[in-house]
C-alpha cells in the first residue's frame, strides 16, 4: 500500500544572533487503506498558509478503480481530511493538480 505524507525538512534559521533548529516530520495523509496514491499535487494558502491543498490519484479501496482525492488541511499540515473527488460518469481519472490563487481561491 502506498501512502502520501507531507515531510517538514531539518533546517537551521539564522535570525540576527539567535539559531533556531527545526525538526523532521513526516505526516500521513492519506487514509490507512488508500491504494498505491500518486501523481500527487500540493499547494499552500498565500491569504491563510496554514491552509493546504493536496490531491492525487489512487485507486478506490472499494472498487479498485483509479479516482481521485483532495486532502486537506487548516492547521498547518497538522492534521487532514480525505475527501474522494465526484465522478459521477464513472471516468477513469488521473493527473488532477491544484494551485491557490492569490486571492485564496483554489482551483
Amino acid at each position: 500500500m502506498g501512502q502520501i505524507g507531507v515531510s517538514f525538512g531539518v533546517g537551521l534559521l539564522l535570525c540576527g544572533a539567535e539559531a533556531i533548529a527545526q525538526t523532521h516530520q513526516v505526516i500521513r495523509v492519506t487514509e490507512l487503506n488508500a491504494r498505491n496514491p500518486n501523481e500527487v499535487s500540493i499547494a499552500i494558502n498565500p491569504l491563510d498558509p496554514d491552509t493546504i491543498i493536496a490531491v492525487s490519484r489512487a485507486a478506490d479501496p472499494e472498487t479498485g478503480r483509479s479516482t481521485n482525492f483532495e486532502y486537506v488541511s487548516n492547521d498547518g499540515g497538522v492534521a487532514w481530511r480525505t475527501h474522494p473527488v465526484r465522478n459521477h460518469e464513472a471516468r477513469t481519472q488521473g493527473d488532477d493538480a491544484i494551485v491557490i490563487a492569490a486571492d485564496g481561491t483554489a482551483h
